[in-house]
């Protein structure tokens, strides 16, 4: 099969055969859609034969992931040019993923491929040439935070990026319910989900902590439910006998 353009390198370019192949595709999935667009109809828009589309990509969803990839490769050079690198980090990082889930929420295939579970860090199948080019893509903001102390000391790089990852893809599925049911977004990943990688929001955990913390939990929910009880059992004597009002 021939050379992809690699994560490690953004600028390579398609061969000719291989640009015809995907912008035939690209107008067939704009009529037809992506679901009913057949292997055979590509090949006729592209005037080649389903055994040269073979030489390239492994089927119609291979040629879908490749256009994906191109797609998020132009939104990194959107973001390169829209964020303000004066910003403090926390900013820039938040402004970065709000801008990338807005972008990509209004792509076809970038949707396409968040949708599939197999896109997601750490499942089996996952698409490792994508993850690997979203890797580079963030490494080099999160590498400039760490040298300047903006980042918790006890995070590890490639959790941190995984963690990157997941946030936009979770925010991807779910951002036009989000919106539509009144959440702001960004004062929302700002705080619970890119304030904690600060350094001053996060530190090691003390040992035993979370058995503290379970203990600490179990004895307030005891509390709330006796105070809720407490109070559900005055109001049923004050209905039964209003003059305790």
């Amino acid at each position: 099969m021939a050379s992809r353009p690699s994560p490690r390198d953004l600028d390579a370019r398609l061969s000719r055969t291989e640009q015809r192949i995907v912008d035939a595709a690209r107008t067939c999935f704009e009529a037809s859609g992506i679901g009913k667009t057949r292997l055979e109809d590509i090949a006729i828009s592209a005037g080649v034969s389903r055994q040269t589309i073979y030489k390239y990509f492994t089927g119609k969803q291979d040629i879908v992931d490749q256009i994906g990839f191109l797609e998020m490769v132009k939104i990194t050079g959107i973001l390169r040019t829209t964020l303000n690198s004066a910003e403090g980090f926390a900013d820039r990082l938040t402004n970065a993923i709000v801008l990338s889930v807005e972008i990509s929420i209004e792509n076809t295939y970038i949707s396409r491929a968040i949708e599939d579970i197999n896109a997601l860090p750490g499942f089996p199948g996952a698409n490792e040439r994508i993850l690997d080019w979203q890797r580079q893509k963030w490494r080099p903001m999160m590498e400039r935070a760490a040298a300047q102390g903006e980042l918790a000391s006890d995070l590890d790089a490639e959790a941190l990026l995984q963690w990157i990852i997941l946030c936009q893809l979770l925010l991807t599925l779910s951002y036009r319910r989000l919106v539509a049911n009144g959440l702001e977004v960004r004062p929302f990943v700002r705080r619970f989900m890119v304030e904690p990688l600060l350094a001053n929001r996060s530190g090691p955990a003390p040992a035993h902590a979370g058995d503290t913390d379970a203990d600490q939990l179990r004895t307030e929910n005891a509390m709330l439910r006796a105070l809720v009880s407490d109070q559900a059992l005055d109001l049923f004597r004050l209905k039964s006998d209003p003059r305790r009002l």
